[in-house]
């Protein structure tokens, strides 16, 4: 049973590890265009299926060139603030704000909130360009919550056939004392 736990620990360590990507796979995650991202186009990007592995975990790091989306200066980012910013800014936000190259734990969203907050009170963007970002935001955050984030799932709450078969045998088995047990509490 130790060995057992010890493979699963290393399973999960291996799954949660970052890389560094290849000169290819920076040019392969460079090719997309925001209107590339969809939901079918993120699971092939970060989730884990019985039948394959994604393509890249969000904290894969790489050498975002300079000027590719929004940014200044050539820097370091990760694949998830790539794909966040792809799919977030058009050119109005992306050259306002410029590229997001940052934790969005914490108060991370609350900080870019605010910022774009600013701008629409300062009319540098419209409640137009708010409620797109909005929508994009949610859109995003809700269609990679259940393969990126510990959510309820339907795999979560679905015992495996072989956990519900053994169920079914010992309430089978036990159905005498379990009715006892109900005929104590009337």
């Amino acid at each position: 049973m130790i060995q057992k736990e010890d493979d699963n620990a290393m399973t999960r360590q291996n799954v949660y590890k970052s890389r560094k990507l290849s000169t290819d796979d920076v040019g392969k995650l460079l090719s997309y265009k925001s209107e590339d991202i969809d939901l079918k186009t993120l699971k092939v990007l970060f989730a884990y299926s019985r039948d394959s592995k994604p393509l890249y975990d969000p904290s894969d790091t790489f050498r975002l060139p300079k000027s590719v989306l929004y940014n200044s200066e050539e820097e370091n980012t990760t694949v998830g603030r790539y794909i966040f910013n792809l799919v977030l800014l058009d050119d109005k936000l992306g050259n306002l704000i410029g590229y997001q190259n940052k934790v969005f734990g914490d108060d991370g969203l609350g900080d870019l909130n605010s910022e774009l907050s600013n701008l629409l009170i300062l009319d540098k963007i419209n409640t137009k360009d708010m409620s797109k970002y909005i929508d994009k935001l949610q859109w995003l955050g809700f269609s990679i919550s259940s393969f990126i984030n510990a959510s309820m799932t339907t795999d979560l709450v679905q015992a495996p056939d072989k956990v519900r078969l053994k169920r079914e045998e010992l309430l089978e088995k036990y159905s005498d004392k379990l009715d006892e047990g109900e005929k104590e509490l009337l």
